[in-house]
């Protein structure tokens, strides 16, 4: 049954994370014309997960991991149904404190379920589960861009997003109390995550571990660039399309970008992943000089068709080279970093450039160091 159980849950988690997040976006810019101040409240839900981090990572070992899904998914829905009873002169603040909640309660549940996948299915089960929460996942992101841009088209307000994801967050609980947990057998210590020390001793671990080095590199980078992306999307759309009467076009390319993903994934994806890495950074670099709805559309649709084919393939990898007692630690290094990267460029950098001339430079650096990362270290995932 969990073979089933958690695709499906990771695939409802995609989707609740684009209903809620699109909410957001369209909140905080409905509110400011700064890309500083969209960056930064954009990236509340990882300043919260850098700080979770240092804390959580050793305790999720010690409790039973079902459970810690079922509380932190009901502590999101309590922090939702508070913003939408709030006064609307305070949704913003309200909005800002269930981000901060969700950020902290979603590293909980995601190390929960995919940190360590040992503790849902037998090893030799590892691969098919991967694939399959990969598509899930996949299908949920999918699901959850439809799902906005209906209620764009009729105009839903923010609290429509929020009902919404209240409800998706009631069924992954009712599919997490249906899941069977399988503690490890094996009781030595397991290595943690929940101090800046110990964070330093997993990375002086992996610097002697090439190969979980380079998948831990690869899957940080690539989950800035889209976490950088994503949370300014909205903000970028309204300097080019300002009544957003196009924002169709942007939803439909993250569809084709996701569709062309799980295509790759299922038929080998390393030559056309090298073109559509110089193609974005081609079409990131017309952006910055020529901005308008196409290109930004383009962005948005490689990203996803580069981004979630080499995610995949590293998590597999890294679950596959390393001892399952090592699993939670380096995932929680994975959210520790990716998420201190996303909000150093999502709020210092782009400031900064904002200052020198354009905020939008930010996606061409980023491609370039997405790009001299895979090169770098491409030998590992052949």
């Amino acid at each position: 049954m969990n073979k089933n159980l958690i695709p499906a849950i990771v695939g409802l988690n995609a989707l609740v994370d684009i209903v809620f997040g699109i909410g957001g976006l369209f909140l905080i810019q409905s509110l400011s014309s700064s890309i500083l101040t969209n960056g930064f409240v954009a990236s509340i839900g990882s300043l919260a997960i850098i700080v979770s981090t240092l804390f959580i990572g050793n305790n999720i070992d010690r409790v039973n991991k079902k459970r810690a899904v079922v509380w932190t998914n009901l502590l999101m829905l309590i922090s939702l149904i508070a913003t939408i009873i709030c006064p609307p002169n305070e949704m913003i603040y309200f909005f800002i404190i269930a981000d901060v909640i969700i950020g902290i309660c979603s590293l909980i549940a995601n190390l929960s379920l995919t940190g360590s996948y040992i503790n849902w299915v037998a090893k030799d089960k590892l691969d098919a589960l991967v694939s399959r929460t990969t598509v899930f996942q996949n299908v949920g992101l999918i699901l959850g861009i439809a799902v906005a841009m209906v209620l764009i088209f009729v105009g839903g307000h923010v609290k429509i997003f929020l009902v919404i994801s209240i409800g998706i967050y009631l069924l992954i609980n009712v599919l997490t109390l249906n899941l069977k947990y399988l503690p490890t057998e094996d009781k030595k210590a397991v290595e943690n995550t929940e101090s800046a020390s110990s964070i330093v001793r997993v990375l002086k671990e992996l610097r002697t571990d090439h190969a979980a080095m380079a998948f831990v590199t690869i899957n940080v980078v690539n989950i800035l660039i889209q976490g950088v992306f994503n949370g300014l999307v909205i903000y970028f759309w309204g300097s080019v399309d300002t009544t957003f009467s196009q924002i169709e076009l942007l939803l439909v390319a993250y569809v084709i970008g996701i569709g062309l993903a799980i295509l790759l994934i299922k038929r080998g994806w390393l030559g056309i992943y090298k073109l559509t890495l110089i193609l974005l950074l081609a079409v990131s670099i017309d952006f910055l000089w020529a901005p308008n709805v196409w290109n930004l559309s383009a962005i948005a649709g490689l990203l996803m068709m580069n981004t979630i084919p080499v995610l995949k393939q590293t998590s597999l990898r890294r679950l596959e080279r390393t001892d399952a007692s090592k699993h939670t630690a380096h995932a929680g290094v994975m959210k520790f970093l990716s998420s201190l990267a996303i909000f150093v460029c999502s709020t210092f950098l782009v400031g900064f450039l904002q200052f020198i001339g354009s905020g939008a430079i930010i996606l061409p650096l980023i491609t370039l160091l997405v790009i001299f990362v895979y090169f770098k270290n491409v030998k590992y995932l052949t």
